[in-house]
């Protein structure tokens, strides 16, 4: 793959007319419509206003140092990339999907622009998923050790075995009992 020698031009920054001046409006660009809009009719010390001319050349266009960028959704879309070009995965990827994409990607000497260091990045996407697996194994143990006990009769002492002090608080909470009963 040939890398172009164009330098992309630094456009100016294109921020919606008074913008800074008002909070409610968003910096997003909008073209300017007032009748005495300094920025509509292009006078000197104003900002300036977008034109066809501020566009970078169509060979440099999806470029990022002069190789091309491709933007990457599933495994098969990797095959057709040619090499030595660049890559940014989609976000909206699982771990297992990225990961293959990454290990392709490096095997083909593929550069990722949207993950910086894909190799530590696996490895911690790896460790926050033996995490979660150690998590839910723990949460397993407590379910089944809550359910063994609400699984088990509860014993209750005859009256027999209860205390002296015990029997009396008892028929103290029956009496109270058959005392409030509502009408």
């Amino acid at each position: 793959m040939e890398k172009n020698t164009f330098k992309k031009k630094r456009n100016p920054r294109f921020v919606r007319q008074d913008a800074f001046n008002i909070k409610s409006l968003n910096p997003k660009w909008r073209k300017p419509k007032g009748i005495h809009s300094k920025i509509r009719m292009s006078i000197k010390g104003h900002r300036k206003l977008v034109k066809i001319g501020h566009r970078n050349p169509a060979s440099i266009r999806d470029t990022y140092n002069g190789l091309p960028i491709f933007y990457v959704k599933n495994i098969n879309s990797i095959e057709k990339i040619p090499q030595e070009s660049m890559l940014i995965i989609s976000s909206s990827l699982g771990f297992r999907s990225k990961k293959a994409i990454i290990e392709k990607a490096q095997q083909s000497n593929m550069k990722i622009l949207n993950i910086k260091h894909p190799k530590e990045f696996l490895e911690k996407a790896k460790k926050k998923l033996d995490e979660k697996k150690n998590k839910k194994q723990i949460s397993k143990k407590l379910t089944t050790q809550k359910q063994e006990i609400k699984e088990q009769p509860i014993k209750e002492k005859p009256n027999h075995q209860l205390s002296e002090k015990e029997l009396k608080e008892k028929e103290a909470h029956e009496r109270r009992k058959l005392l409030e009963k509502p009408k």
